[in-house]
């Protein structure tokens, strides 16, 4: 189990000054303790009766004033109320001791400090200076909401406040039955708070969970409540793992200035040794940074097998930094870089923050005012895996440097009636090894998305758009675009060979071009025509969509020589049906003739339910078709557009002010009718379950090398049977493979100072591999969190 990170107890801050601070001079004329005729509270000046230094700024209600002048006290009571400097104190009786210069508050006390702790008791004993005092049977209750209970309580000079046969807990009391026995509780013969040193010291401590004593120790020491950061050790971390073997760890975090900080980890490895880790941060008035760094000589290199990174290496270690700045209202400065030994020691290791399989280093500036965006960035994409790179499903030497990566973006409304939008957008990509795609292991080369070398590539962009909509509803929205790009190459010797394998593979040429220029001119009408009508409960709009789109064909685009970086994912759905250009990237670029077609429904009904749908298809009008024209990475086959009529996509949604909701998304074949792509959610959530079904379905793509349709179902629930308490599922079946490729289930319950998960989870790798897992997770508010989160997300 890992996570334990230690919280502050928060409790009341001393007995507080109370009231009242001079001696009694008020002349008096009853001559002893006999009780006076009762006046109403306005006519009794009681501040000035006990003596209050500042009696305009006190105001105390009470039913009767008792003063005995043999004794030399004055006594009220009856609903006693004293507000005085932001504290408030409620009692059945208070006496000021002239003699004793002390004051008593007797029966059903409650005294509210200005900070928002309340204090109950039976007997409150003060003295007058408020320095020292006695509090009896106490309760306490903090503004968030934790509770100290003791016998008795003493507050002594020096603000010390020793509380006698304490106990303290973070939980609610039973309204029904306030004895009983929280879910946790920890008692103590002793606690004592020191407010100069802002430390809370339990004394011969008891953790009780539900009522059971579990483990005492002889003390410890926490931070007060008005700390929020202190020097010290943090709750160790303890586990195992099939390589590193069992690990044990006791970071100590140091408190170095307000805006600074850094925490020492070292963790012992039952196999591999002894790995010291540290991290420091500072927050800066216009930013932050931190930087971290870990490094381990493994006693067991070769422990990790032959064909795992990690294997054969001694010395290990990793730097990594974060950091984000605001340079001015416009920009801010940011990075996020990782540099390691070997490239899945941070992983490996569970080095915060740097646990990813797949991550980005780099660095950022960005820009933005009412018209201008600006984003600049220059790293790397890095994937921490343990395979090593000669190994066929290495990917992480194959991933690029982008050197660098600039988008800017400009709006300009009321250009000739519409809106302008400018773009330019940049990259240089730097690959030091190549990466092909390959039916399986040594058989056709289909697709190169990783030319080892470098590419540039610059685009300039005006998009100009205006809506029209006449006096029958008719919507007419023109535009006009111009686009120019300039492309540099210098593809390495072995992805010459492979491209040109690859050309002749797809029956066409390959031609490296060094440098290349090409532009693209566009001409588009969108046009519809929104019928809207009503009917009984309900309002219905059917809305018929038709947009054409002109301009030339895209150059170069029959043969190889481009790279294709940004552009390889391409889906062909009803949300993009409509776009003016359907790659996913500026590498690509659509060309030709093309009509796109449509219907859309929206309809919303008194009850609050609303649904849509949407159902269109794509035809490819004259010149050449950009998604059947040959690609390195076959960007437009099997894509539904690559014939001149497209697949027929559709979309459908329905949501339900009582949590139901519903969404279908399909593309089907014009040839046969069957659905190459489908996907189904359901999914309802109420405040005692939920229910989530889900199914895929996406047809074979041999040119991929996918050549079977790929069927997954999946369902995920849970289920509040008891107050407090979840049970959780969620699992997916593989239809092709005939097997559950992931499951989680388990159990949580939840209260105010409790938290509890445990699940299980089992999971299959690309080679089906299964992998089992464990969790467990205990949160204790302000004391503790034991272990790793278990609760499932239920996103599908």
């Amino acid at each position: 189990m890992r996570g334990w990170r230690s919280k502050t107890l928060s409790t009341v801050r001393g007995l507080t000054a109370l009231l009242l601070t001079s001696a009694l001079t008020m002349p008096v004329h009853t001559a002893s303790a006999a009780p006076a005729a009762p006046p109403p509270a306005s006519d009794v000046n009681l501040a000035s009766a006990l003596g209050a230094p500042d009696p305009e700024r006190m105001l105390i209600e009470a039913q009767t004033l008792e003063y005995d002048i043999d004794g030399g006290t004055v006594t009220v009571y009856g609903a006693v109320r004293i507000y005085y400097q932001g504290n408030s104190l409620v009692a059945d009786r208070v006496t000021y001791d002239q003699k004793g210069r002390k004051l008593q508050a007797v029966g059903n006390v409650e005294l509210v400090q200005p900070g928002g702790t309340i204090i109950n008791a039976a007997v409150l004993d003060i003295t007058d200076d408020f320095a020292n005092g006695f509090v009896n049977a106490l309760r306490v209750t903090t503004p968030n909401r934790t509770f100290f209970g003791a016998q008795s309580a003493v507050r002594q000079p020096g603000d010390v406040t020793i509380f006698n046969s304490a106990v303290y807990t973070a939980c609610e009391p039973c309204e029904e039955n306030p004895d009983k026995s929280p879910i946790w509780r920890i008692k103590s013969r002793r606690v004592i708070w020191d407010g100069e040193a802002k430390t809370v010291t339990f004394d011969d401590p008891t953790f009780e969970f539900l009522g059971v004593p579990l483990f005492r120790v002889g003390g410890f020491t926490i931070d007060d409540p008005t700390v929020k950061r202190k020097s010290g050790f943090l709750f160790p971390t303890f586990g195992r793992s099939s390589n590193l073997g069992y690990y044990f760890g006791t970071p100590y975090y140091f408190a170095l200035s307000p805006s600074s900080e850094a925490i020492f980890r070292p963790v012992v490895y039952s196999k591999q040794g002894l790995l010291l880790s540290g991290f420091y941060a500072r927050r800066f008035a216009n930013g932050y940074a931190s930087i971290s760094a870990a490094g381990i000589y493994q006693l067991d290199p070769d422990g990790f097998g032959e064909t795992n990174v990690s294997n054969g290496k001694t010395l290990r270690g990793m730097v990594g930094t974060r950091g984000q700045f605001t340079i001015n209202k416009n920009f801010i400065f940011g990075w996020n870089v990782l540099a390691e030994s070997d490239k899945n020691f941070a992983k490996l290791y569970d080095i915060e923050n740097y646990t990813q399989s797949e991550r980005v280093s780099e660095v950022w500036l960005q820009g933005s005012n009412d018209r201008n965006w600006l984003d600049l960035r220059a790293g790397r994409f890095q994937v921490q895996e343990s395979v090593t790179d000669d190994e066929i499903s290495a990917r992480h030497r194959s991933q690029p440097w982008f050197l660098p990566s600039a988008d800017y973006r400009r709006v300009d409304e009321d250009i000739a009636g519409g809106e302008l939008r400018t773009r330019v957008n940049t990259r240089t990509i730097y690959r030091q090894r190549l990466r092909t795609y390959d039916n399986q292991a040594g058989t056709e080369l289909i697709g190169v998305p990783g030319p080892e070398g470098l590419s540039s590539r610059l685009t300039a962009e005006s998009t100009w758009r205006r809506q029209l909509i006449t006096d029958n509803g008719l919507v007419v929205t023109p535009l006009l675009s111009g686009r120019v790009d300039v492309i540099e190459t210098d593809f390495y010797d072995e992805t010459d060979a492979a491209l040109a394998t690859l050309a002749a593979n797809q029956g066409t040429s390959y031609d490296e071009r060094e440098l290349a220029a090409r532009g693209m001119a566009t001409a588009a009408v969108q046009v519809s025509y929104p019928f809207l009508f009503s009917a009984a409960g309900s309002s219905h709009v059917i809305e018929p969509i038709g947009q054409i789109i002109a301009r030339p064909d895209a150059p170069y685009q029959e043969t190889f020589g481009l790279p294709n970086e940004d552009a390889q994912a391409l889906t062909f759905t009803a949300a993009n049906l409509f776009d003016i250009d359907k790659f996913s990237g500026m590498d690509r670029m659509e060309g030709g003739t093309r009509a796109n077609v449509g219907l859309r429904y929206v309809g919303t009904f008194d009850n609050g339910w609303r649904a849509n749908a949407l159902v269109g298809q794509s035809y490819h009008l004259a010149g050449e078709n950009p998604f059947a024209d040959p690609d390195i990475v076959k960007t437009g086959m099997f894509s539904g557009l690559e014939d001149d009529v497209s697949d027929v996509v559709a979309q459908f949604g329905i949501n339900t002010p009582g949590g139901l909701q519903a969404s279908f998304d399909t593309r089907i074949s014009k040839d046969d009718g069957n659905p190459d792509r489908l996907a189904a959610r359901l999914s309802y959530v109420s405040d005692k379950w939920s229910l989530g079904v889900g199914y895929s379905s996406v047809e074979g793509q041999p040119g991929y090398g996918l050549y079977e349709r790929n069927e997954e179902g999946s369902v995920a629930g849970s289920l509040k049977f008891a107050e407090h308490w979840t049970a959780f599922a969620k699992a997916a079946y593989n239809f092709d493979q005939e097997y559950i490729s992931t499951t989680t289930t388990g159990l949580a319950y939840e209260d105010s100072c409790y938290t509890f998960a445990g699940g299980y989870s089992m999971s299959r790798n690309d080679s089906s591999e299964i992998s089992h897992d464990f969790k467990v997770f205990m949160s204790f508010r302000t004391l503790v969190d034991i272990g790793e989160d278990a609760r499932p997300s239920f996103d599908q």
